[in-house]
């Protein structure tokens, strides 16, 4: 029964599971940005019948779609989400990732020999974990899912341990589960594999007294690592090679360790506040709260808790990031980059602390209050101090802060059940079912304080006025916005293909060739393109002059903007609102053929797909298509033998001979296949060991 505990994520979602969900105030979401027009773009193009889209001509002027982890291709369970409308499908895949993560806690605290009950309360805990929340309602999409698979990874290894015949269950071993959260994000492969290994460790300390028993834990993690890389190379292989050419690789260390949590930051650890940066929430509830400092203070309570108290500390130590000496020598040793922001460490603090509470509760409630003194005079100072800081915050401010009053009345809640049953005057029935009231109300009303639903026609209307006049404009072409005034999700909406974008992997030269074609300088590493200065366009790019020439190079015809612009070939040909629409007219066409003489021929698109362009032109001449050059792009002239085109330029062009000529363009990354292939290979081992096996048992 305890096991239902873990639905109750799925219910704080049902409000709003129709809507977009933001934080309060915020008018930007990762889901609203990246995951609902890739989802879109998929959907759209299954539908069709083009299959899977393996390049993206979206924003700017395409990427490589098979090898951007927030694309979504290759993790089989968010594809669930297609099967329904969005942002629905989007909401139900994510909470039921909670729901999943909640189970998997549970099952795993189970199998470390917790009680039902306390395994079902810290489950819940860990599915409305503050921060887990609240990155999702930022749009961190995929790290959800990532992160929802960690309880089944310390599981797996559990039942690693434990069965001297696990490999008749390989599909259920911890490399298979940590390919699958490489899958989901390849940044939470990192700190999971962190707390895995660390878990391994605790669980094999007696195999690692003699050598023999080091070589084969060694032999295991290896093992594993290389299990859990043929799982998810149709992603990693691609995907290393899209990071080499991308602005990724030009990261300093100081950007590595952006959002790094300052010192003062150590007060969203006891309050449910963001302290200025979403990056900087580490609350992990009161109830954990309470019970680690119980466990602090009491030998008898922290035995079994101790590893997960000392890895709290730990990777809280490392959230503080830049703060840190010696951090700037890390960040810079090659690959660091892609666990790129300190503070995601402190998602393994608080599920540490969740993880440390089930233990120290399940001590609490086997001790008999009545032979084992609890120590309670820490917690009473706990209480005390985050009263009167509660206290002050309020009188500093004028006015009750709801964070500072939800953390205060949490801990002092906590703290008096945990010392009223320690003083022999309440059952442990009466205590456990008081702690899940008070984390129900903790945690639920924490989550869903930050959790705003916006109707899909408030979030799709952003800029559909101009989206809507100019998807009626004839021709393929392309948009520049220095303001981001097309937000992605109204563009994929009307069909328009964007020169600007926001994504965290934006290849080098394109970045290089956009900041002198839009005149806008880069100020460093940014997802953004053009990089926003100050988050402030309007008042910070009215000095800045884009090239009207370099622009029309890459097919981009319309500009729109929420400012006045004045360059040379730009025309305004409208106004919609605060939108300003201007006409480029040094635009090229989308393909063109450079003749000997200097002039140009366009030449006719026969068919447009993500993944496949046919042309007709006529030679001799230069033929060019204004589409990024990238690995993998591939041209076949009229019926001879394809070649890999050039990437020499920023576009792909080939030479052509005289006459009229059939020109098809298709994207065959075989980096990708051969990912594909590996992963395919190894899911057909298990399969093949799961049928194996059975077959044996009959």
């Amino acid at each position: 029964m305890w096991y239902l505990l873990c639905l109750i994520p799925l219910l704080i979602f049902i409000p709003g599971m129709n809507d977009f969900i933001f934080l309060p105030g915020n008018n930007y979401s990762d889901i609203t940005i990246s995951h609902y027009p890739n989802l879109f773009f998929l959907q759209q193009s299954l539908s069709s019948g083009h299959g899977i889209p393996l390049w993206s001509p979206n924003i700017l002027s395409g990427y490589p779609f098979i090898a951007n982890p927030l694309s979504g291709i290759h993790y089989p369970p968010g594809w669930l989400a297609l099967l329904f409308p969005l942002p629905l499908g989007i909401n139900l895949v994510a909470a039921l990732h909670l729901v999943w993560g909640a189970y998997g806690m549970y099952r795993w605290l189970k199998a470390e020999g917790i009680q039902s009950s306390v395994a079902g309360l810290s489950a819940l805990a860990f599915g409305l974990l503050p921060k887990l929340i609240w990155h999702f309602a930022a749009g961190h999409l995929m790290l959800t899912y990532a992160i929802s698979w960690t309880p089944w990874l310390l599981l797996a290894d559990k039942r690693f341990h434990d069965s001297p015949k696990i490999w008749s269950n390989l599909w259920r071993s911890p490399g298979v589960v940590l390919g699958l959260v490489t899958l989901a994000d390849p940044r939470w492969a990192f700190y999971g594999g962190l707390i895995w290994f660390v878990y391994l460790i605790k669980l094999r300390l007696s195999s690692l007294k003699t050598f023999q028993g080091i070589i084969l834990v060694a032999l295991h993690v290896i093992s594993q690592v290389i299990l859990a890389v043929a799982v998810a190379a149709a992603l990693l292989l691609p995907f290393v090679q899209y990071v080499s050419l991308s602005t990724r690789t030009l990261m300093t260390p100081q950007e590595v360790l952006e959002h790094s949590l300052p010192f003062s930051g150590l007060v969203n650890l006891f309050f449910p506040t963001t302290g200025g940066d979403l990056e900087w929430i580490a609350y992990p509830g009161a109830i954990s709260l309470a019970l680690f400092v119980a466990g602090l203070a009491n030998r008898s309570l922290r035995k079994r808790s101790l590893i997960w108290m000392i890895l709290a500390a730990a990777t809280l130590l490392l959230s503080f990031g830049s703060n840190l000496p010696g951090m700037e020598l890390l960040a810079g040793i090659p690959g660091f980059s892609l666990m790129r922001v300190p503070t995601r460490f402190l998602f393994l603090t608080g599920i540490c602390l969740v993880i440390a509470g089930g233990f120290i509760l399940d001590a609490l409630i086997s001790l008999d209050p009545k032979t084992h003194h609890i120590q309670l005079l820490p917690l009473v100072g706990f209480t005390v101090a985050v009263l009167i800081f509660s206290v002050g915050a309020c009188l500093l401010t004028g006015q009750v802060v709801a964070e500072f009053f939800l953390g205060a009345v949490g801990v002092l809640l906590a703290v008096i059940l945990i010392q009223v049953y320690a003083a022999g005057r309440m059952s442990a029935r009466t205590f456990y079912w008081s702690l899940l009231v008070v984390l129900l109300i903790n945690l639920v009303g924490v989550d869903l304080r930050f959790m705003q639903s916006k109707s899909p026609q408030e979030v799709l209307d952003i800029g559909a006025g101009a989206a809507a006049y100019l998807s009626k404009q004839p021709g393929l072409f392309r948009v520049y916005s220095p303001s981001y005034s097309l937000q992605q999700q109204t563009a994929i909406k009307y069909r328009l293909q964007l020169a600007d974008g926001v994504d965290p992997l934006q290849l080098r030269d394109y970045e290089s060739y956009m900041v002198n074609a839009t005149g806008i300088p880069s100020t460093g590493y940014s997802v953004i393109l053009p990089d926003f200065i100050n988050l402030d366009p309007e008042r910070n790019y009215t000095t800045y002059f884009p090239d009207a020439e370099a622009l029309g190079f890459l097919n981009i015809r319309y500009v729109v903007a929420e400012f006045d612009l004045a360059a040379e070939g730009l025309t305004r040909i409208n106004e919609i609102g605060e939108y300003r629409i201007y006409e480029n007219r040094y635009s090229q066409p989308r393909a063109w053929v450079q003749l000997a003489d200097g002039s140009k021929v366009e030449a006719q698109i026969l068919e447009y797909l993500p993944n496949e362009i046919t042309l007709r032109a006529e030679g001799p001449g230069r033929l060019y298509l204004s589409e990024i050059a990238y690995p993998g792009w591939q041209v076949q002239v009229d019926e001879d033998i394809p070649s890999a085109v050039g990437l020499g330029e920023l576009i792909r062009s080939i030479e052509l001979g005289a006459g009229s000529h059939v020109v098809k363009f298709y994207f065959r990354p075989l980096i990708a296949y051969a990912g594909a292939g590996i992963s395919m290979l190894t899911i057909l081992i298990i399969i093949g060991q799961i049928i194996l096996t059975k077959h044996r048992n009959l």
